[in-house]
């Protein structure tokens, strides 16, 4: 997965960066998430963990105007059970989510991306998958040894009307590899409410 250049540029780097170009301002958390607002757009990359919903809430409630969540660098999450409760209150507050041309999500900040009640990406993005490889998989019969799967499993189906694009996650990736989504595959799952975007 490349790294988005526009995290490097405009968003907190280690705790102490200034937003580069932009007038936007500048809601941090060491290393593990950043928040840049930029009018009604809120920016974030990182990794989520258990701490970054008190941190989104506490940014949604300094900026009410508020309605977009753009996805920049994110590799992945750190657990699900901080992701599922981030993704459902994205839902509740009926944000949409954006992937910009230059944006690289994986792994559970996939998730994060389907709790937009609008979701739009701008050709160039990259969706990545990894491999739920533990306790193997046998048509639609849930892992064994992990109940996170079900929780996860009813995530999907409550953010796309339907589980089919958990059980294709499940087993895209190869074991210790990312799976980057072709446009066919994001569109058959519907991933997207709008045509990618494509800049001429």
């Amino acid at each position: 997965m490349k790294h988005s250049g526009i995290a490097r540029r405009t968003l907190l780097l280690g705790g102490g960066a200034a937003l580069a170009g932009c007038s936007g301002r500048l809601h941090g958390y060491r290393r593990r998430v950043g928040f840049a607002v930029v009018n009604e757009r809120l920016l974030i990359h990182g990794k989520v963990t258990r701490r970054t919903l008190r941190e989104f809430t506490e940014v949604m409630e300094q900026n009410p105007q508020i309605t977009t969540l753009v996805l920049q660098d994110m590799p992945g999450t750190g657990g699900d059970t901080a992701t599922i409760a981030l993704g459902h209150d994205v839902r509740a507050r009926g944000l949409v989510t954006v992937l910009q041309s230059d944006s690289s999500i994986a792994a559970g900040a996939v998730a994060l991306f389907l709790a937009g009640t609008q979701r739009r990406m701008v050709e160039g993005a990259e969706i990545g998958l990894t491999s739920w490889s533990d306790g193997g998989v046998k048509g639609r019969e849930l892992p064994r040894g992990d109940p996170a799967h079900a929780s996860r499993r009813q995530y999907v189906q409550d953010m796309l009307g339907t589980d089919a694009f958990y059980w294709f996650a499940l087993q895209a990736a190869p074991e210790d590899e990312i799976h980057k989504m072709t446009a066919q595959e994001i569109a058959h799952h519907g991933l997207l409410t709008e045509p990618v975007k494509v800049w001429n």
